[in-house]
């Protein structure tokens, strides 16, 4: 299909628009209906989409790719894109003629998965992901071909702040001086600080997945499990002591603490959370609690015999009376 060398969108009139009464026409010529309802679907997909013929000369495209592109390429001159300018990811130029859409209409192929860079003619940079697919007439001839360039700029930047958010906690948690991990939704293991490793004398990635259930006192498993399971369906905080083996086939008693993460439609991402060695804690607190229990017994004792002691007294007060009666 040959097009005028037109504008598209020069006059906003649905009569005058002459990319409009171009293409019209021109199926007309080839026996084709009427396609002013096609041309006013096309100008109002959101996503920016635009045609080529066979030789890349640009033929049609729509509003939201002028926007994108921040200009209005000459129809029927423009090569390619109607881009300003367009790098690599990487910040490398990159031709126009080795842009998606021209290596779709020299290899006769869609080409998908490759993210480029737009600027603007005011100098700012878009993130985009082309989707340049071939049109083939009856014969299998190619006529061309159309492209959505899907924005991914948003979904870059939230990218790169998760990104660097989860650097912020990836160097908060290397230098904590107690154990950090986290969760998926299954409450697979995805992530051990050092400090399991000091704690259990095992690599870290013995502890991922699974793998921290044999660290795990039989006697504490069951329970353990249940709490985890628990916490995992209702989304509650994670709060449970276990007995954790280390490589000296010794165990420390742990607690572990962890909160739940959602994504913002609720849905469970996973915990994160810490694993605190309070083995000293709890000899401490036997200790004085065996203390106190000592301390405590001796008082009663003292109290007993102090109690008897009392009560001789009291008696020899008796008879010291009736003594006193009798003379």
């Amino acid at each position: 299909m040959k097009l005028q060398k037109v504008d598209t969108l020069k006059e906003p009139q649905r009569v005058k628009q002459p990319t409009k009464l171009a293409i019209h026409d021109n199926f007309l010529k080839n026996g084709h209906e009427p396609i002013e309802q096609f041309l006013q679907l096309f100008q109002n997909i959101s996503a920016a989409v635009y045609t080529c013929d066979k030789d890349g000369v640009i033929t049609m495209y729509n509003e939201a790719a002028v926007n994108l592109w921040g200009r209005r390429p000459e129809i029927g001159k423009d090569l390619w894109c109607g881009s300003w300018k367009i790098f690599y990811p990487d910040g490398r130029p990159m031709s126009l003629g080795d842009c998606p859409m021209a290596l779709t209409l020299k290899e006769g192929r869609p080409i998908m998965g490759h993210e480029i860079v737009v600027e603007r003619p005011d100098g700012k940079r878009k993130y985009v992901l082309p989707q340049p697919r071939p049109l083939f007439d009856p014969t299998g001839k190619l006529t061309g071909a159309v492209n959505v360039l899907v924005d991914i700029t948003e979904l870059r930047e939230v990218h790169a702040k998760v990104a660097e958010n989860e650097e912020r906690f990836k160097a908060l948690a290397e230098n904590s001086p107690v154990a950090v991990w986290m969760l998926d939704s299954q409450g697979n293991c995805t992530y051990l600080n050092p400090e399991w490793s000091r704690l259990t004398g095992a690599p870290n990635d013995e502890g991922l997945g699974q793998g921290w259930v044999q660290f795990v006192h039989a006697d504490d498993l069951q329970m353990g499990m249940h709490n985890l399971n628990e916490a995992l369906a209702n989304k509650t905080k994670l709060d449970l002591t276990l007995r954790l083996l280390n490589r000296s086939k010794n165990y420390r008693k742990v607690r572990a603490i962890g909160n739940p993460q959602s994504d913002e439609h609720g849905r469970l991402l996973g915990y994160v959370g810490t694993l605190e060695d309070i083995t000293q804690q709890e000899m401490t607190r036997a200790n004085l609690e065996q203390e106190v229990e000592l301390r405590t017994k001796t008082i009663l004792q003292q109290s007993e015999e102090l109690r008897k002691s009392e009560e001789r007294y009291h008696r020899m007060i008796l008879e010291v009376e009736d003594y006193a009666i009798i003379l």
